[in-house]
């Protein structure tokens, strides 16, 4: 269990906070397992947002639990497992003993088997390492399935090397592979959203994706289907519609191999995260569809909405403040622009994810990428004071964030205390007050103190 780590205020005045002792044994404190969660995370967050999608795991029951991360605790509205036994999640029970041997006719009864489950649109298989590493050519496992009628897919096992960032991606690759999008009728003004990470069925995803919707035909396109959204496989297939690719940051390849088998165009943006990022997002859009001034007018409208409500919160609450954001990389490096538009100050970053190409760190502040959880070099970044903290239920819990008297708003996966079943967004411009009324409702303490 990792030590808890004190994370102190920012002072409310010129007074400068006395410096937090370094223990000398810390420099040789063991490190253990890194600030990051596992490739196949990531695969079941993204079943989860395709509810007629099931998963094999080639591997022992424990495949089983890390669901239970996800329904009940993150997400709401998750139907991973069902009470009747009949799980969109199943296991090969392969374990140590028998990992050796010949067991390619089980993983073909067990994958029949769920494509006979009733809902079942699309049939996935994955592995973890000590499946894998033997040998198992699960391309070929779903090639001899014999079902031509349900579409099926292979995960590449990657838990060794990848990231749950990682492994969302894979499967959304894997689903553009099984998934018939032939036969399409792309046209100019059909756009189609690749790489939304969506990683609960609450109220806050689903409040981003009617506002990403509402912008989107603000400047007169059609959205035809995003990746992921919620919805079955069947709406999936509408991005052979699509005329363009909107190409997220959780789903670049993804937005790459769809094109490739569609023919669609491909635009790159980034997240509508915050006034400037969900602005730049827009622009990109209309730059690309020759409507800018359709555009900036649209913008001018919805910021004539949002900013005037932001005049008396900003300096009252917001104004210098130290911000600590541990979290998604994507996000974290979207969240700079955001203390920006808000007048506080990212003062550091912990990236729950590995450092490779397409992700980016702030500029303004250190970032540790996926650090190991009692690193002496994660302690001394969490003793710098700040005034709020950005993070996620796990991390927020095993470094005492939520002990230290310290204003916590939870974010991203897992989330565990918030949960959203109306619409509230945070995405986009509507989005943006929304979440500024969550970090308001977490500073006003420090108000009345």
């Amino acid at each position: 269990m990792p030590q808890e780590v004190e994370l102190r205020s920012a002072p409310q005045n010129d007074h400068k906070p006395e410096a937090i002792p370094t223990n000398a044994a810390d420099e040789g404190a063991v490190l253990t397992s890194p600030l990051n969660f596992s490739g196949m995370m990531g695969v079941y967050l993204a079943v989860n947002a395709v509810p007629d999608a099931m998963v094999l795991v080639d591997g022992p029951d424990c495949n089983l639990y890390k669901a239970h991360w996800i329904q009940g605790r993150h997400d709401w509205n998750s139907k991973l497992l069902n009470i009747n036994g009949k799980h969109r999640v199943c296991f090969s029970n392969i374990c140590s003993t028998n990992v050796v041997k010949d067991h390619d006719d089980l993983l073909i009864d067990k994958l029949k088997t769920l494509g006979l489950l009733d809902g079942a649109g699309l049939v996935l298989v994955s592995a973890l390492p000590m499946c894998s590493i033997t040998g198992v050519d699960y391309d070929r496992i779903i090639r001899m399935i014999g079902k031509p009628d349900m579409p099926a897919g292979a995960v590449p096992p990657d838990s060794l090397v990848g990231d749950w960032l990682d492994g969302y991606e894979e499967t959304m690759l894997a689903m553009a592979r099984a998934l018939d999008l032939k036969g399409g009728s792309p046209k100019p003004e059909n756009v189609a959203v690749v790489g939304y990470f969506m990683d609960r069925n609450e109220g806050d995803h689903l409040g981003n994706l009617e506002e990403m919707r509402r912008l989107i035909e603000g400047l007169g396109l059609n959205l035809v289907s995003v990746w992921l959204s919620g919805t079955p496989s069947g709406p999936l297939k509408c991005v052979r519609d699509a005329g363009t690719i909107l190409a997220m940051p959780h789903g670049r390849r993804a937005a790459a191999a769809i094109a490739a088998r569609t023919g669609a165009k491909i635009l790159e943006v980034g997240l509508p995260f915050g006034l400037g990022g969900t602005e730049r997002w827009v622009l990109s859009v209309a730059k690309a569809f020759d409507r800018v001034a359709r555009a900036e007018s649209l913008i001018e409208r919805e910021l004539h909405q949002v900013v005037p409500k932001l005049e008396w919160v900003l300096p009252y609450l917001f104004l210098h403040r130290r911000v600590l954001f541990m979290g998604d990389p994507h996000y974290l490096a979207a969240f700079e622009e955001v203390c920006e538009d808000l007048g506080c100050q990212l003062a550091a970053g912990v990236a729950t994810g590995r450092k490779v190409a397409g992700r980016s760190a702030p500029k303004s502040c250190e970032t540790l990428w996926e650090p190991k959880r009692e690193s002496p070099a994660l302690k001394k970044l969490l003793g710098q004071p700040v005034d709020l903290v950005i993070s996620n239920a796990n991390d927020a819990v095993n470094y005492g964030l939520i002990s230290s008297g310290i204003p916590v708003v939870e974010f991203g996966f897992p989330s565990k205390k918030n949960h959203v079943l109306a619409e509230a967004p945070f995405l986009g411009f509507r989005g943006f007050l929304s979440f500024v009324d969550r970090l308001s409702s977490a500073l006003m303490p420090l108000t009345l103190r």
